[in-house]
């Protein structure tokens, strides 16, 4: 996604750059005709479509974040829950090193919850 947005904005500059240019001004604004009416036409038409593609990501981005961060945590603890289910020795399991990554991985996510609920129940 990231590669794509780089790409939409590189052309949309594009766009932008080339539109400056006498040649590729539309009549409203430099109140001469274009030497290139169809250039004119396929720009403003990228520009439509770069603002509609921005748009989208705007509105979907925050939402596919959210999703792939919870979808993250939730097979992450799953996965941790199940690991220290099968293990022979629980406390021995807290302190090994590769269990303290995945701990410590999980937490922020916790934290966010408790810090976020926090700072709403104070809003009421």
């Amino acid at each position: 996604m990231a590669f794509t947005s780089l790409g939409v904005v590189l052309i949309s500059t594009l766009t932008f750059v080339l539109g400056t240019f006498p040649e590729f001004q539309p009549v409203e604004e430099s109140g001469v005709e274009s030497e290139y009416p169809e250039a004119v036409m396929v720009m403003a038409v990228i520009d439509n479509i770069v603002v509609g593609f921005f748009v989208i990501e705007y509105i979907v981005s925050p939402n596919v974040k959210e999703f792939c961060l919870y979808w993250y945590y939730l097979i992450s603890i799953t996965i941790l829950k199940v690991r220290f289910t099968c293990a022979p020795r629980k406390c021995k399991f807290f302190v090994e090193p590769m269990n303290l990554v995945d701990l410590f991985a999980i937490v922020p996510f916790f934290l966010d919850l408790i810090i976020g609920g926090l700072q709403v129940s104070q809003d009421w």
